[in-house]
């Protein structure tokens, strides 16, 4: 039999085999699980006299890359308060460390005197593998 005769035998089969009901409810729930980026990586801050202070929630079995959170427009460095980091082997990036928990950082408000607004980027993943697109959130 030739690779085409093959193909075409097993796309054939694949369309005619009765898919079992219980695996499109496991397809369909597993797609279910899937929560929105906002729910995973809860963003709150904090305004106070000298400081601002961007604290992340970040939900049982996901994570956050530290190099994925940059500042649009604002190059001043920030203080970590509270973090969970760790060494991660990723599949696409190599070796980097990964943020769990909790990831809380501080701005001097004096930095932030030249600037019009404070966006910051991050991105994420859960660890079974689903990846969402880098997000953006306005701050100030």
């Amino acid at each position: 039999m030739n690779m085409r005769k093959i193909i075409l035998f097993t796309l054939i089969f694949l369309l005619i085999t009765p898919i079992n009901s219980s695996d499109k409810k496991e397809f369909f729930n597993a797609k279910s699980e899937i929560l929105p980026a906002e729910e995973v990586f809860e963003i709150k801050v904090l305004n106070n006299l000298n400081t601002i202070n961007i604290r992340w929630a970040i939900r049982e079995g996901y994570y956050m890359y530290l190099d994925s959170i940059k500042f649009q427009d604002f190059a001043k460095p920030y203080r970590i308060l509270n973090s969970e980091i760790s060494s991660y082997e990723d599949e696409y990036f190599g070796k980097t460390k990964v943020i769990k928990k909790i990831f809380e950082i501080e701005i001097k408000t004096e930095d932030l005197m030249a600037v019009d607004g404070l966006v910051v980027q991050y991105q994420g993943c859960s660890e079974q593998g689903f990846c969402y697109p880098v997000k953006k959130h306005k701050i100030l």
